[in-house]
């Protein structure tokens, strides 16, 4: 997907595999079918044995944990956040990119999936840190509230001029890696 974000072309990508190999046939694909506002796609991650949720609306970008307190996106640079201070203390493999007004950086454990799924097979609730929770292969996943890490993006992250993001991102080429029975492919 031209122009778009890793997460914004796994998404489509999906979308029109699930869309596709529902078909008998090959019977090209139509837009208003992977536009389908009826789903909502989630990356999730583990923290620890948990496995927890984020909205992929809010998902810049997703690297490999570099055990460093600071990351330099473009000119920036962006404090690594604890995540202790989002839910509780996890294991640090993978550094998850947020943006909202602000940019922030969390280090995460192993992202297991980016899963999509129907809005009325997501179960809601008022709860501040969670609002959302999604049965998993078998598993409760509890999804972050997407106001709430705003919220927290735009208290500790920091402003990013339009211009080094654009200098980052034309620097490098984003690909999406995938782990196969051991063996990591890069699907650019």
């Amino acid at each position: 997907c031209v122009g778009a974000s890793i997460w914004q072309s796994a998404y489509l990508g999906s979308i029109a595999s699930a869309i596709q190999v529902s078909r008998v046939g090959n019977i090209p694909i139509k837009k208003d079918e992977i536009l389908n506002k009826e789903n909502e796609s989630f990356l999730f991650f583990k923290c620890n044995e948990e496995i927890l949720g984020i909205e992929t609306s809010i998902i810049k970008k997703v690297e490999e944990y570099q055990k460093k307190d600071v990351l330099i996106l473009g000119e920036s640079i962006i404090k690594v956040l604890d995540f202790n201070k989002l839910y509780k203390e996890c294991e640090k493999e993978n550094l998850i990119i947020l943006e909202d007004e602000k940019v922030a950086a969390l280090p995460v454990g192993e992202i297991v999936d980016i899963h999509i799924i129907p809005k009325d097979k997501v179960i809601t609730s008022n709860e501040g840190v969670f609002n959302r929770y999604i049965l998993y292969k078998g598993k409760d996943v509890k999804v972050f509230s997407t106001s709430f890490l705003k919220k927290f993006i735009n208290k500790y992250g920091v402003h990013i001029q339009k211009n080094d993001e654009n200098k980052m991102y034309n620097e490098k080429t984003e690909v999406l890696v995938v782990n196969i029975l051991g063996e990591k492919f890069a699907i650019r």
